[in-house]
């Protein structure tokens, strides 16, 4: 909602602290081995403030596996929370606290080979059965990817006769690490340029952080039948 939408408005609404208390809790397994834990509490703290806090964790173990090392590539291992406060401050004030977390370390998945040419899979990737249902790969370098971002933000609603004036202020940070086999082979590449001493393919490594401030104003009008305005202004 509001900083680059140009062509139109999206809004996400998420829930809502609830008027009493409630807990929820899903467990989900699956036949590939992937694990999905959600857990969900809410209530009153007094008559004006009110909470939600939810969580996530998810673990999956991979699906293609290098023949040479036996490890499993394309797992995930993530984890979220995100927590709500929400403040009748007045009947004209309202003050609404967001706080969100989240990280994901996975394994990049490499490519499991399912075309190649016959002439010449047994100098670059032998052993692999090449076709449409190998899950099989050889790498030389443990790929992996680690993201994490947080992200805090405060809204304040006033009511202003039939208007709502909405002010929305967030700091986030979300930083990225990547490290990869370019040529999704563990054949000696280095080997073809003539580096002494070096056994190795071709890999990549990427790291980026990234810091984002965020202030912005709204003014919305009543609803009615036929028409409703929303103005805003934001700062990045």
């Amino acid at each position: 909602f509001g900083k680059n939408a140009s062509a139109g408005v999206i809004s996400v609404v998420t829930k809502a602290p609830t008027e009493e208390f409630e807990a929820s809790f899903e467990q989900s397994l699956t036949s590939d081995d992937e694990s999905v834990t959600k857990l969900s509490v809410s209530g009153p703290i007094t008559d004006t403030v009110g909470y939600r806090v939810n969580g996530l964790l998810r673990d999956y173990d991979g699906h293609v596996e290098d023949i040479v090392t036996g490890k499993k590539y394309g797992d995930d291992n993530a984890k979220a929370l995100r927590a709500k406060l929400d403040w009748d401050i007045s009947d004209k004030w309202n003050l609404n606290l967001i706080s969100d977390y989240s990280r994901s370390k996975t394994s990049t998945t490499p490519l499991s080979w399912r075309m190649f040419n016959p002439a010449t899979a047994p100098v670059f990737i032998p052993g692999i059965d090449v076709g449409p249902e190998n899950t099989k790969t050889r790498i030389d370098v443990d790929s992996k990817a680690d993201n994490e971002d947080y992200k805090f933000s405060a809204i304040v609603n006033y009511q202003l006769g039939e208007h709502t004036i909405t002010s929305m202020s967030s700091v986030s940070n979300w930083k990225d690490f990547s490290f990869t086999d370019s040529d999704f082979t563990d054949f000696n590449f280095a080997g073809l340029f003539g580096i002494p001493g070096v056994v190795q393919g071709l890999s990549q490594a990427e790291s980026n952080e990234i810091d984002q401030y965020l202030q912005e104003i709204r003014i919305t009008s009543p609803s009615s039948d036929t028409f409703e305005s929303v103005s805003y202004t934001h700062l990045r």
